[in-house]
């Protein structure tokens, strides 16, 4: 299927593996929205901390779409550690028929990591 932008905004459904925990969280809401600047980004809320942030679809070869979650601000502070950032760990696969995404992402401060997981997500 070709990859069209506008068919990834919506809402979706989460599952997630934090490298941290033995039992995946439960299911939970991710949703992508359109980028008020355009271009080929999108922005996620509801990964936790629960800030929105940008993820870029790769879309120049139709063999193989990806996305990632380029190093970015979250949020000014947690918990007293200072400013947090999020990241992918690697290329996420888009699965344009199925409306599915995964990847493997952290968030971290300077003196470490609060999550680092892998999660897919399915377009409700």
């Amino acid at each position: 299927c070709d990859f069209i932008l506008e068919d990834f905004i919506g809402k979706y459904t989460a599952y997630e593996q934090s490298d941290f925990e033995d039992e995946p969280f439960p299911p939970y809401t991710v949703n992508f929205a359109e980028n008020p600047n355009g271009g080929d980004t999108l922005i996620v809320t509801g990964i936790w901390p629960y800030e929105p942030f940008k993820a870029v679809f790769i879309t120049d070869d139709p063999s193989n779409y990806t996305w990632n979650i380029p190093d970015q601000f979250l949020l000014s502070d947690l918990q007293g550690y200072g400013e947090v950032r999020i990241s992918d760990l690697g290329p996420g696969v888009v699965y344009t028929c199925e409306y599915q995404l995964t990847i493997r992402y952290q968030i971290y401060v300077a003196e470490g990591l609060f999550e680092r997981a892998s999660i897919h997500l399915v377009k409700d």
